[in-house]
């Protein structure tokens, strides 16, 4: 086994990411601070993120949805 200078994996990542008005407007700072806490990262080995599923028999492929991480109240006001 050789260590690799820099790790890769195979596959494709998705996350959610500012739209350019929105990353261009003056509260951008803000929205990227919110944004980087409620964040999610998938992976996926498919391009497409779908999942296969059996409907009726048949096998079909479904796209997986993806969500924003949802946080509890006392997680919502702790200072870190």
């Amino acid at each position: 086994m050789v260590p690799l200078e820099e790790p890769y994996q195979k596959g494709w990542k998705r996350f959610f990411v500012l739209r350019d008005d929105v990353a261009k407007s003056n509260k951008a700072a803000f929205f990227e601070a919110i944004l980087d806490k409620i964040n999610t990262v998938e992976y996926s080995h498919r391009k497409g993120f779908k999942k296969k599923k059996r409907k009726r028999g048949k096998r079909i492929y479904e796209v997986r949805s993806q969500k924003l991480r949802q946080f509890s109240e006392c997680e919502w006001r702790s200072p870190k």
